[in-house]
């Protein structure tokens, strides 16, 4: 019977130990791998603040989405999105005629519960009490008043 319980004592300790071993001997290559495995993401999948899962296509230094052939998101490390752009020069948008449809697509990179909280230099501030965070939505205009570019980016991407 003690010989049982100092085996699963012994067990018990290279178990503990065995992880420490584990990561000493883990290349830099591997630790990378590892921490992007173990990477938090703050917001909800493919939207600012969250992790880019979409399939896309690399497009220079962003990435082209290939559903929604109008977005392109750039990304920090481990994917992590800092800023969604859609172009609607193709087909730019009436802000007097379509105010509902340019809701949508801004609310559509944001976390559900994101209300407009003010603006600052002629952009819109949002805020999301679940992961408190804000974001900054800039509307570009072609030479009509048409939007031409909506872009959704973290508020602390500057920062």
């Amino acid at each position: 019977m003690i010989f049982k319980h100092s085996l699963f004592v012994g067990v018990m300790s290279l178990s503990l130990i065995a992880p420490a071993i584990l990561v000493a001997d883990t290349s830099n290559q591997q630790q990378t791998v590892l921490a992007a495995k173990k990477a938090k993401y703050i917001g909800s999948k493919n939207n600012v603040y969250g992790h880019l899962t979409s399939k896309t296509k690399k497009s220079g230094i962003l990435y082209k989405d290939k559903d929604l052939t109008y977005v392109k998101y750039a990304v920090g490390k481990h994917k992590v999105i800092n800023v969604v752009k859609e172009d609607f020069r193709n087909m730019p948008l009436d802000p007097n005629l379509d105010q509902e449809s340019i809701s949508e697509h801004i609310a559509d990179f944001m976390e559900k519960d994101a209300v407009k909280v003010g603006s600052e230099n002629g952009n819109d501030i949002y805020h999301s009490n679940k992961i408190n965070k804000d974001y900054r939505v800039e509307e570009q205009k072609n030479s009509k008043g048409e939007i031409t570019f909506i872009i959704i980016s973290r508020q602390d991407v500057n920062e």
